[in-house]
């Protein structure tokens, strides 16, 4: 293995696999009428009891990108790197709107379109990416705060 690769964490890839199908079994029980049953029986106790399982999915994702980002610093670049991910956020809400426009029929100007796009609802799942973006630009200060405390925690432990 050449010394400029990383070796590749394969528990970091398995909870990625397990919380891509929490997410699809999320949205499994939202759109097939599972939140309109009556819970009554053995088989719908194991369904919520799957379902509250499920709901894991974006903490598990929150903590992967905490783990992943531990090394972070507040620098310039690394705030360029949300470029990536806002871009793709705009082309998928260009996506949507056009399906809005075109498919849906809604009638929407240039400024509202534009308007949706900065305030995060021309996607419904857009949601996540205000939260994403959220938490990419407070992550260097919780790594200083990490870092700062654990300096004061190694303090505290030598004068005990």
């Amino acid at each position: 293995m050449s010394c400029l690769m990383k070796e590749r964490n394969i528990n970091l890839d398995l909870i990625r696999c397990v919380a891509a199908i929490f997410v699809i079994s999320v949205h499994f029980c939202l759109n097939s009428g599972f939140y309109e049953l009556t819970c009554s029986g053995m088989r719908m106790l194991i369904m919520c009891i799957l379902r509250t399982a499920f709901i894991t999915c974006v903490p598990l994702f929150l903590m992967l990108t905490g783990y992943l980002m531990n090394k972070k610093e507040l620098t310039i670049s690394y705030y360029k790197g949300i470029k990536r991910t806002y871009c793709i956020y705009v082309l998928v809400c260009i996506c949507c709107l056009l399906f809005n426009v075109i498919y849906e029929k809604e009638n929407m100007g240039i400024k509202k379109m534009i308007l949706s796009i900065l305030d995060f609802s021309a996607d419904s799942y857009a949601w996540y990416i205000e939260m994403y973006i959220g938490l990419f630009l407070i992550i260097p200060f919780l790594n200083m705060q990490i870092v700062g405390l654990n300096g004061h925690l190694c303090h505290i432990r030598r004068t005990v």
